[in-house]
């Protein structure tokens, strides 16, 4: 009989928790996939003055009138990761430089393998938009002029 009782209280405690760990699984945010998307030597762009390598990346494709992330992954000449450097971007349309984002907040730093945020980043119109970011670890500064297209 207290064998039952201690099966019965096993059962009622863990089979819940178990089901509700298997069946219900939250969504991933978007600085949770940023963390997953692993950047590649090759998927780096070198910046103007070799001091460091860039890569641009966005977690789902980015729309017109729709708020998003873009994401930064930074490292310098060596492939160590730049988790605490100053970064700031300039965003405009490839077509006409007056078109600039409509909204986006600073760049905001992850502090893991290199990567920031740029936040909230809202675009009206479809084609290449042209990011002009500027870099600054501890002194060693360095620019670099990326695009990103947006389709829809």
């Amino acid at each position: 009989m207290f064998r039952h009782a201690i099966f019965l209280f096993l059962f009622l405690f863990f089979v819940p928790t178990i089901w509700a760990q298997t069946t219900y699984q939250k969504k991933k945010t978007s600085v949770q996939l940023a963390h997953d998307n692993k950047g590649k030597e090759a998927e780096f762009t070198a910046t103007d003055k070799g001091n460091f390598k860039v890569k641009l990346f966005s977690t789902a494709p980015p729309k017109i009138n729709k708020t998003h992330h873009w994401f930064l992954q930074i490292i310098d000449e060596n492939s160590a990761f730049v988790n605490f450097g100053n970064v700031t971007v300039n965003g405009y349309h490839k077509n006409d430089k007056n078109k600039k984002f409509n909204y986006f907040n600073q760049v905001t730093k992850l502090c893991s393998e290199g990567k920031y945020v740029i936040g909230f980043v809202k675009v009206k119109d479809v084609g290449s938009w042209v990011l002009d970011i500027t870099i600054d670890n501890f002194g060693k500064k360095d620019s670099i002029t990326l695009e990103k297209l947006v389709t829809e």
